[in-house]
């Protein structure tokens, strides 16, 4: 008897969409902690965009890795620096060190 499409593939939707809610909590989370903060509006865009640049220079950097050390050992090190990054978000508050970004 062939499975249903839908039926074999939910968990990996449902994953997806998991990721998905979370990066748009925290796109959300960063552009109101920077207005909150009073960042500049150009340092604020400055700031939102780069996920997007890190996004482009993953798709260049991760077919490389995974051919190099394989899928787990990537998977793996990707979540530490995601979840790194998150926690200097938190923790940092200073658009630019010293002020010294000229703007």
């Amino acid at each position: 008897m062939p499975l249903n499409p839908i039926s074999t593939t939910w968990p990996l939707l449902l994953g997806m969409g998991v990721l998905m809610l979370g990066a748009g909590l925290q796109s959300t989370l960063l552009g109101v902690r920077a207005t909150l903060e009073g960042f500049p509006t150009p340092i604020t865009g400055v700031i939102m965009s780069c996920y997007y640049v890190g996004y482009l220079l993953g798709t260049v950097a991760a077919p490389r890795l995974l051919r190099r050390v394989g899928h787990i050992r990537v998977f793996a090190a990707l979540a530490a620096v995601a979840s790194a990054a998150i926690l200097v978000q938190a923790r940092s508050s200073v658009p630019c060190p010293g002020r010294s970004c000229g703007w």
